[in-house]
């Protein structure tokens, strides 16, 4: 109909029909397609379903081990003087944290736990900083801090610790393991613990004897 209410004529609406019957016919085609592909690939779709479950599976496994190695790495960390302590041994690495170096070195009487370390949830990055040369220093300079610190670990960190390559971030998961508390938590490392009696390294061994007696201690 035209706007004064007259039919519109012929030619138009013959259009009109001719795009609507192109547009079924173009549906139909493009559906009979896509009909025509499975029929001829479906032998393939199990398979493929197949791959990506594994792929998403291995995916899967491979950040467990990610986390694994490097524990709740997304946790967040305190700041000291506006920086996290994961943030101070990266400038360590990099040469520019010559701050906390004179704080270590005893050169200022500032207390270490106002710039750097004493947050548990750091204890990865500093196990981390001790296998490499330029920032062992600084890593082992926390960790001695951490002997008196409140609060306490993250067990999965010194689980973890425990299988280091590396000797002395052996030692440390070991001698922070004495400030667990949870009887649970107690009882993980406690069997764990019993393994690393026969460690290559002798400090670690005489390290695991000394934290399982006050271990032992904590659960009478």
């Amino acid at each position: 109909m035209n706007q004064d209410g007259s039919e519109q004529p012929e030619p138009i609406r013959r259009k009109k029909r001719k795009k609507k019957k192109r547009s079924r016919k173009q549906a139909g085609t493009f559906e009979l397609i896509v009909a025509d592909f499975f029929a001829k690939f479906s032998f393939l779709l199990k398979p493929l379903a197949v791959a990506a479950f594994a792929a998403l599976f291995i995916f899967c496994i491979m950040l467990v081990m990610q986390v694994g190695f490097q524990p709740f790495a997304w946790r967040s960390q305190v700041q000291y003087e506006g920086r996290t302590t994961r943030k101070w041994l990266e400038l360590e690495r990099e040469g520019k944290a010559r701050k906390a170096e004179v704080l270590f070195d005893g050169k200022r009487y500032i207390s270490p736990d106002r710039v750097i370390g004493l947050d548990w949830e750091a204890v990865p990055d500093i196990f981390d900083g001790i296998t490499d040369d330029r920032t062992r220093t600084l890593s082992l300079a926390i960790l001695k801090v951490y002997k008196s610190a409140p609060g306490a670990p993250v067990t999965s960190d010194l689980l973890n610790g425990y299988k280091s390559e590396d000797a002395r971030v052996r030692l440390w998961a070991v001698k922070l393991s004495e400030r667990i508390e949870d009887a649970s938590d107690i009882s993980r490392a406690t069997s764990r613990l019993e393994d690393l009696k026969k460690d290559p390294d002798e400090d670690v061994q005489l390290a695991v004897e000394e934290t399982l007696q006050i271990l032992a201690a904590k659960t009478q």
